[in-house]
């Protein structure tokens, strides 16, 4: 199971410059795991860029996988994050959904790189993995 971020998400489905990265690891609904934070803001971007059809179809998609709902356990965790690494609250509460369920974020997120748990590709493609 993995945590795909919403750069991952967007990625695939308006075919941006890692869309050759995020699409093996969206293959599979049973390996994905979604922060609900997640698909608003991926469902946001799609409605805004591409039109209500586009983004209910990636909506529809999306929730294939299983959704994790936050909960007051990944808010305190979230909350403690932005603390910690000065990381804006929906950041926070996707990389707090990976840590609870135990399971690796995967991201191009420059806030994300080099903390621990993070599968981090930058923009040439190139991952940077920390371990968890």
């Amino acid at each position: 199971m993995k945590v795909v971020d919403s750069c991952g998400w967007i990625d695939v489905w308006a075919a941006g410059p890692h869309v050759a990265i995020y699409a093996p690891l969206l293959q599979d609904p049973n390996d994905i795991l979604i922060p609900s934070i997640v698909i608003c803001e991926v469902y946001k971007w799609m409605l805004r860029e591409r039109g209500l059809s586009k983004a209910a179809t990636v909506l529809a998609e999306m929730r294939k996988s299983k959704v994790v709902t936050l909960d007051v356990g990944i808010a305190v965790s979230a909350a403690a994050l932005c603390r910690q690494y000065s990381m804006a609250t929906a950041d926070a509460i996707v990389y707090a959904t990976a840590i609870q369920e135990n399971t690796v974020l995967v991201t191009s997120d420059k806030i994300f790189d080099g903390l621990p748990g993070v599968i981090y590709h930058n923009k040439i493609g190139q991952p940077t993995v920390r371990k968890i």
